[in-house]
């Protein structure tokens, strides 16, 4: 199975947490915004079996973290700005 994560990242949201159950596991996508710098630290989990496109909206720009675009099973973390 394949999927896209395309998180939009808003100050005024501040902490967001979504998840689903695949038939493979539980995918997530999550991210708390940090007022000091500016930036939003975000973790994802891709379940075994799932293809994941990790994307961020035009505008932001990932400055730290993980290997980005297709992942696979496993938990990753980025920090963008």
């Amino acid at each position: 199975d394949e999927i896209a994560i395309k998180p939009y990242f808003f100050e005024i949201l501040r902490d967001v947490s979504v998840s689903y159950r695949s038939a493979h596991g539980l995918i997530e996508s999550k991210w708390q915004f940090n007022e000091e710098n500016d930036t939003f630290t975000w973790n994802v989990t891709v379940p075994s079996g799932v293809k994941a496109h990790l994307d961020i909206p035009n505008g932001r720009v990932k400055i730290s973290g993980d290997e980005f675009g297709v992942v696979y099973e496993g938990e990753y973390s980025f920090i963008v700005k």
